[in-house]
């Protein structure tokens, strides 16, 4: 089973509070432990179960391209061995106001790499709630949105409030453990001969880093265009444009 998120979402601590151990590094900062996709295997209810434990997006130390390499490579050569999974758990903290842009747009990248076909094997794990009522509040929130859960909803997959307890995190995996093993989209597209950037996954996360650089270059017009701006400033937007156009690049060489 693959447990996915963005960076902090609890991923980690998740994998060692379903084994009983502490097998895996944690911490409380905001970049991932977790460099490596880790598999660590534990006995529920008498059946061996793998976790896959992989980094989170938005680590400030590594970029999305990186990441989603490091993953899609991980998937690859899982398939490549005759390894399917059962079921996929998705962890996304709900403790903001609102759904912000950054969620939305890594949970359209997290669609793209499951694809629809896997959906009704995704538990999505709602994180870091102050109350089981701001929780259900949240996720109905989310479920009502077709361009955040709701058309993973619609297709199966099940929305849950994951309260960090041993008990909560074991019926999401023996829910999962009912399902029979499957491949997911990505795994399909580059078994099919497909490079990272003809993937869904790959030309979504380049759509979305095409859209920064065009924010990007509107605020540096504007920028350009105020008296009191500095050389310094300018330049910083200009190299953050510039690494944007790297990833793509980078993208483009692929696993």
């Amino acid at each position: 089973m693959q447990v996915i998120g963005v960076t902090g979402a609890g991923k980690t601590t998740f994998v060692n509070t379903v084994t009983g151990e502490n097998s895996l590094e944690t911490n409380d900062d905001v970049d991932s432990v977790t460099q490596e996709a880790v598999s660590i295997t534990c006995s529920i209810d008498g059946k061996s179960v793998t976790l896959i434990d992989t980094p989170g997006f938005d680590d400030r130390q590594r970029t999305e391209v990186d990441i989603l390499k490091l993953v899609a490579k991980h998937l690859m050569d899982t398939y490549s061995s005759g390894t399917y999974l059962n079921g996929v758990v998705f962890l996304q903290p709900i403790n903001q106001a609102r759904v912000g842009a950054s969620e939305a747009s890594r949970t359209r990248l997290f669609k793209k790499l499951l694809g629809d076909q896997a959906f009704h094997r995704v538990i999505i794990g709602g994180t870091m709630w102050t109350s089981r009522e701001d929780a259900e509040r949240k996720i109905e929130q989310r479920k009502n949105r077709t361009d955040i859960w709701g058309d993973m909803v619609q297709q199966g997959a099940t929305p849950v409030a994951y309260d960090n307890t041993r008990e909560g995190a074991l019926t999401i995996i023996r829910a999962l453990m009912e399902h029979q093993p499957g491949k997911l989209l990505i795994q399909e597209e580059l078994a099919s001969g497909k490079s990272l950037l003809e993937t869904s996954a790959g030309r979504e996360l380049e759509k979305q880093k095409g859209e920064d650089i065009a924010k990007l270059r509107e605020e540096l017009r504007d920028l350009k265009s105020d008296k009191e701006a500095t050389a310094a400033e300018i330049q910083h937007l200009k190299d953050k444009i510039y690494q944007k156009e790297e990833e793509i690049m980078e993208l483009n060489r692929g696993c």
